[in-house]
């Protein structure tokens, strides 16, 4: 009657392979596009404390199933229940613990049972909770400036795996070495691969190009004013038309961005040499192709297409190595000598090829043996 009611809470201990906790957290990071918030995705095992986090650009459904599949590689296996804190992208109603189908089939899939915790009780996931913030401060205090969101979560793992080493307060065994004990006692990863993407639609534009999510990206230039069908993950869009894959691309997160392939233009470009220089898909290639292009066939772009179709077979670095190469001998690359160089077949490089490296003497020859020889043989 004085004090009113206080809620009592009861100390929880799982069993190994037993029990996970998720939870989304943010960090400030600065990469070369830019500065901003960047979504973590964080697990723990309640039994053996040991984490997994990682980057993710954005916290959609997508992007939690990603970073569960990542988690269970990682440890190898799945545990039996993993506790939620009720994102709405996973619960359509929280109260009556409606489950997005989508995710419910990847949980079956996998074989673990998910948990909501009671809403407004973050007491229920309070290892998930605490274990955000001590793994954000612990990687990103020292150092958060990176390239991009791929060197970031690089640098995140290695923090992570630090911290699995580190003896934890009141048990006996790193979080590292608790794992392989709690290994044992997860369930196996399914024998099929989980197929986490969205389909769409798209009509390729007169540009020959489809555009998703206000990106665009090329196709084929036989494709203008047909639809695509467009596989969607999360690093890449796969466009397909009568089931064969016609393109591919990293896939780009921001706005108004371009993946554009210069092969797919190819045809275009047979009959419109003069568009090359200032078109987009020009200007996107490697730094090398521009300065070869713009030093020996601005006035002759017809001449420079065979030397692109080879990026048809071959990785732009290859391309580009071939050209320093060819260049460093004072010889303008050709489609006919850079394929030569790709495809490792000889031909007669301009002066004697420098050999690094290697300081090889040669003395004089001492004639008087030959002329012996020569006198023992007239005898």
């Amino acid at each position: 009657e004085t004090y009113g009611y206080r809620e009592v809470f009861i100390a929880q201990e799982t069993n190994e392979g037993q029990r996970a906790e998720f939870d989304f957290g943010t960090t400030w990071l600065t990469f070369e596009t830019g500065s901003g918030k960047v979504p973590m995705a964080s697990f723990v095992l309640n039994n053996s404390l040991y984490r997994f986090s990682l980057l993710t650009h954005r916290e959609t459904l997508m992007n939690i199933i990603e970073a569960h599949i990542a988690f269970f590689n990682e440890i190898g296996g799945v545990p039996e229940t993993i506790f939620f804190d009720n994102p709405k992208t996973i619960m359509i109603h929280p109260r009556i613990e409606e489950w997005n189908p989508k995710f419910l089939a990847f949980a079956a899939h996998y074989g673990f049972t998910p948990h909501a915790c009671t809403i407004r009780s973050p007491n229920e996931k309070g290892t998930t909770e605490e274990s955000v913030r001590y793994v954000r401060q612990s990687a990103f205090a020292e150092q958060s400036v990176f390239p991009s969101v791929h060197e970031a979560n690089q640098f995140l793992g290695e923090k992570v795996a630090e911290i699995n080493g580190y003896q934890v307060y009141q048990r006996t065994l790193t979080p590292r070495d608790g794992l392989a004990e709690e290994r044992k006692h997860f369930r196996p990863l399914p024998t099929l691969g989980y197929a986490n993407y969205i389909i769409k639609q798209a009509r390729i534009s007169k540009y020959s190009i489809a555009i998703f999510e206000t990106n665009k990206y090329s196709v084929p230039e036989k494709y203008p004013g047909k639809t695509v069908t467009l596989k969607i993950f999360i690093d890449r869009i796969e466009m397909i038309d009568s089931d064969q894959i016609v393109a591919t691309h990293p896939r780009l997160y921001g706005r108004d961005k371009y993946s554009l392939d210069v092969c797919h233009y190819l045809q275009t470009f047979e009959y419109k040499p003069g568009s090359l220089a200032n078109s987009r898909v020009f200007k996107q290639l490697h730094a090398t192709i521009q300065r070869l292009y713009h030093d020996h066939y601005a006035d002759k772009p017809r001449d420079f297409l065979p030397l692109l179709s080879l990026l048809k077979e071959y990785q732009v670095e290859s391309l580009v190595r071939a050209i320093d190469l060819l260049e460093a001998h004072e010889m303008i690359p050709t489609h006919d000598t850079v394929r030569c160089i790709l495809t490792q077949q000889p031909f007669q490089l301009k002066g004697p090829a420098a050999c690094p490296g290697m300081d090889i003497t040669v003395e004089p020859p001492d004639l008087t043996v030959f002329d012996r020889t020569i006198g023992g043989m007239k005898g």
